[in-house]
């Protein structure tokens, strides 16, 4: 399909408010960068947006003569949209954390535009609908090979809210994500809370303290160790014989349970040993 015909195709997909308007990442994006050789300053200290230390939200600090290839320049309040596998959510909103110069490395594209809000910019370039977007024009063989184009990027659709609700938008959403974040981490508190919990009871049953009450109502006899060879049954072994058999393997195991729910049947001539 021709390029205008998939703009309005996404475009049909989403109602925006009358004073809204469509447009274009290409549109909106004011960045004019330049290409420079960190390591022809060695001595000289950058703050390196790169895309593994993205996923810790801290750009590196790092000096010329550690940074090997070719970078490019960028600003304060920029847009980064990861050009790798864009089905990883990688999106970084630049925002200067020291004085040194600000770097970024190619496989970024670089979204920048001072007029608009640089939040909603960033939050939008996140959603799920823009991901989509992302995904449907792909180069490549598969994971780490998969590239977004830029000249695809550059058309795809930008709802655009007039400026003062731009900034509304964006602190709705940073104080929502802020509300769930605390959330998580209220039930993941309670996880490793029950984790312990769980922990503590092996630990009550396994040394005697939780049938210890029972042990002096019923005034039963004193616990004794033994090596686990004592408890087993002799073992055989064996090829199977008839036309089938029942074998349990690791699958057929209830983890959960500690039980045998679903051994196979196989039959003998197929006898895995």
């Amino acid at each position: 399909t021709s390029r205008r015909q998939r703009q309005m195709c996404i475009r049909d997909r989403y109602e925006i408010p009358k004073n809204w308007r469509w447009t274009t990442v290409g549109a909106i994006n004011q960045y004019k960068g330049m290409i420079v050789r960190p390591d022809r300053t060695p001595g000289q200290r950058f703050e390196l947006y790169s895309v593994p230390s993205s996923a810790s939200g801290a750009p590196e600090i790092v000096k010329g003569a550690g940074i090997g290839s070719v970078k490019k320049t960028v600003e304060r309040d920029d847009i980064l949209l990861c050009k790798i596998n864009p089905r990883i959510n990688r999106v970084w909103r630049v925002l200067q954390k020291t004085q040194y110069p600000l770097l970024a490395s190619g496989e970024w594209m670089v979204i920048r535009n001072r007029r608009l809000c640089a939040a909603y910019l960033m939050w939008y370039f996140r959603s799920p609908q823009f991901r989509q977007i992302m995904c449907a024009h792909l180069s490549g063989v598969g994971g780490s090979l998969l590239r977004a184009q830029p000249k695809w990027i550059r058309t795809y659709p930008v709802p655009l809210p007039p400026a003062a609700e731009q900034q509304r938008i964006a602190a709705r959403i940073e104080q929502l994500f802020s509300r769930l974040d605390a959330a998580e981490q209220k039930i993941q508190e309670s996880i490793d809370g029950l984790e312990i919990r769980r922990a503590s009871l092996f630990h009550s049953a396994l040394t005697g303290d939780l049938s210890a009450q029972w042990r002096r109502a019923h005034g039963d006899g004193d616990w004794s160790c033994v090596h686990l060879g004592a408890l087993l049954l002799p073992t055989e072994r064996r090829k199977p014989d008839g036309e089938t058999f029942r074998y349990i393997d690791i699958d057929a195991i209830d983890h959960r349970w500690q039980t045998v729910r679903a051994p196979k049947l196989l039959l003998t001539r197929k006898a895995p040993s």
